[in-house]
């Protein structure tokens, strides 16, 4: 046994100096990586759009897709801030606006309010800070809107960061595939609509990640710039999101390990081996140090102890009480009390079908990917999708909304997919096999695309094919969670209310609006406080309070009912369907009493939203 032991010890042993010898033969020889600041004298990468020969093997240009890819990133560059005004308030973006309003008077009054909200231990928020201080300057009427038009904004340039990442990996074909599956992403798009800091957070995550890449693709030579990049990258993440610590340990464990890979085991007791590991380590060093001192200066938090505090803030955030009820699998349970399936079978249910197969796929053909990627930088990008997904789950970390969370490491699955149809159409590297094969992925991103172009603004309540869409998802999971279709009803309402006349305003009373959406709702109400009055109260309390209308929506109704299809009721005048399936409806009390023509089911219980 203790034989087979040391046999299988020294076939190991062996089997990581011939690694070593590879690519010490492949890419160095027998010197040692002289690591130094100089010009980089190779040719660029050439975005140029003139050329218009192209095929779909890899052996020739692919010029096709690159008037495709820019094609694509100039009408998203119009279509997703146009958009993104369309959507609803959450309850969440007004926490980030008041915790923004707390920082401002921070700096700008000397009020130390914002020194007892703990959510500043993990949370910079940058960009809602921003965001809250344009808005203070310029006077904008609407901050909300300005909200969603800079988060799409940033998903924009998320998009743009991964092709260009793909650009550099493969070419422009995998550059606009990956772009397309971004977009065509609506848990990815309908967060890049409003949620501004996770979506600032991915952009600055994807990024750094790219830079880094860069950096390593480039040593021994070391560029200014790049340095400058990658720095500017990282505080942008740690500004916004503590955890953009994780890329300070990325930013030494990838350089790190290409050096250490591309150099001669042989050379591993020479002084040059270990002057050049210094040196770079000693670069990598100084942008820690910068980053460090930056996240010092803007957090007030970590001004109380400039040593111990970021340490402190990923326990925090980790543990963190967060009282979220949602709905999944059929049953009600907390934020801080998912199950271990929780994360995975989101995403197994909500990722397109055309995005899963190319996950699958990269895995059948990880050898043709390793001979074109490297296994460096293959395996740079599993570890930066995998350890994060993996570290967060296991420590149980407060989830709500399917993978809001994971939105930063979202970018990197598609990236995975990707690759997953380079390696098949790099093996087959047929003509016109490869074009049937493009077509097949094209024909796959039809469905979810029509659900981005005809369901908006409720792109963030989708379904893949896998989980038989919103008809089996219905009064199973959490709906549109947060509220992304509050504002057309609301606006709605009130248009309906002026148009139809249904009560004379110069009365002194008023038009009791009842409600059990969030309570962003009563946003869209301040303009009108004189004649209309918002009340909340759940759906199957309606009989016990007196209200002229009252919207309604299916987050807010017990999946009892909504299996039962017991709402919304059959006197509503106005329904918002999604795919055969009311998500909010609006109800009209025409004698002005208290309804008493339904009476609600003992077992019906109202689900509880943000603030509840």
């Amino acid at each position: 046994m203790s034989n087979n032991i040391i046999r299988f010890l020294k076939k190991v042993l062996y089997s990581i100096l011939d690694f070593f010898k590879y690519f010490s033969r492949r890419h160095l020889g027998d010197d040692v990586m002289h690591i130094r600041f100089a010009q980089l004298h190779q040719p660029k990468l050439k975005y140029d759009i003139r050329k218009k020969f192209f095929t779909f093997s890899i052996k020739t240009k692919d010029d096709l897709f690159k008037y495709l890819f820019v094609a694509l990133m100039l009408v998203l560059a119009v279509y997703m801030p146009w958009k993104s005004t369309d959507l609803g308030i959450s309850d969440m973006e007004i926490q980030h606006m008041q915790y923004a309003e707390a920082y401002y008077n921070y700096h700008t009054h000397g009020d130390n309010a914002l020194l007892s909200m703990s959510y500043f231990s993990h949370h910079g928020q940058f960009t809602d800070n921003l965001c809250y201080a344009l808005s203070q300057w310029f006077h904008v009427a609407d901050p909300f809107s300005l909200r969603h038009i800079m988060s799409a904004v940033f998903g924009w340039l998320t998009i743009l960061t991964l092709g260009f990442f793909l650009v550099r990996l493969f070419a422009w074909r995998a550059a606009f595939i990956g772009a397309l599956f971004l977009f065509i992403s609506p848990r990815f798009l309908g967060n890049a609509f409003t949620d501004l800091t996770d979506t600032s957070f991915a952009f600055a995550f994807l990024f750094s990640i790219y830079q880094i890449y860069l950096f390593c693709s480039e040593l021994p030579i070391i560029k200014w710039y790049r340095i400058l990049l990658i720095t500017l990258g990282i505080i942008f993440a740690n500004s916004i999101h503590i955890g953009g610590f994780f890329l300070i340990a990325c930013l030494f464990l990838y350089p790190w390990g290409y050096y250490l890979t591309h150099n001669p085991i042989k050379k591993f007791t020479t002084q040059a081996y270990w002057a050049n590991l210094l040196f770079l380590t000693l670069v990598l060093a100084g942008i820690t140090l910068i980053v460090h001192i930056v996240d010092l200066l803007y957090l007030p938090f970590a001004l109380q102890d400039t040593v111990l505090n970021p340490f402190r803030a990923i326990p925090s955030m980790l543990t963190e009480p967060h009282p979220v009820r949602q709905l999944f699998d059929n049953e009600m349970i907390w934020a801080n009390n998912t199950p271990p399936n929780y994360f995975f079978k989101y995403l197994f249910i909500t990722i397109p079908f055309v995005i899963l197969i190319g996950f699958i796929l990269f895995w059948g053909f990880i050898r043709t990917l390793i001979r074109q990627m490297r296994p460096a930088y293959f395996a740079m990008i599993l570890f930066t999708f995998f350890v994060p997904l993996f570290y967060v789950a296991g420590k149980g970390v407060n989830i709500y909304e399917d993978f809001a969370l994971y939105l930063f490491i979202y970018p990197f699955f598609v990236l995975i997919a990707t690759s997953g149809y380079e390696g098949i159409l790099r093996r087959v590297d047929d003509r016109y096999t490869n074009f049937v094969i493009v077509a097949i992925i094209f024909l796959l991103t039809l469905m979810p695309l029509r659900h981005v172009v005809l369901n908006h603004p409720y792109e963030n309540v989708y379904f893949n094919e896998i989980s038989d869409g919103i008809h089996n998802a219905y009064g199973k999971y959490e709906l549109d969670y947060n509220f992304h279709g509050n504002k057309e009803a609301c606006e709605w309402l009130k248009s309906h209310i002026h148009d139809e006349q249904v009560r004379e305003f110069k009365d002194v009373d008023k038009v009791i609006v009842g409600t059990d959406g969030n309570k962003a709702c009563q946003i869209f109400f301040e303009q009108d406080t004189a004649f209309i009055q918002l009340l909340f109260f759940p759906y199957h309390e309606r009989n016990e309070h007196h209200w002229d209308y009252y919207i309604s929506f299916a987050n807010a109704i017990s999946s009892h009912d909504l299996q039962q299809q017991r709402w919304p009721p059959k006197d509503a005048i106005k329904t918002y369907v999604l795919e055969g399936k009311t998500m909010i409806a609006i109800m009209q009390n025409k004698v002005h009493t208290i309804p008493q023509d339904t009476v609600p089911a003992p077992e019906s219980a109202p689900l509880h939203t943000a603030f509840k």
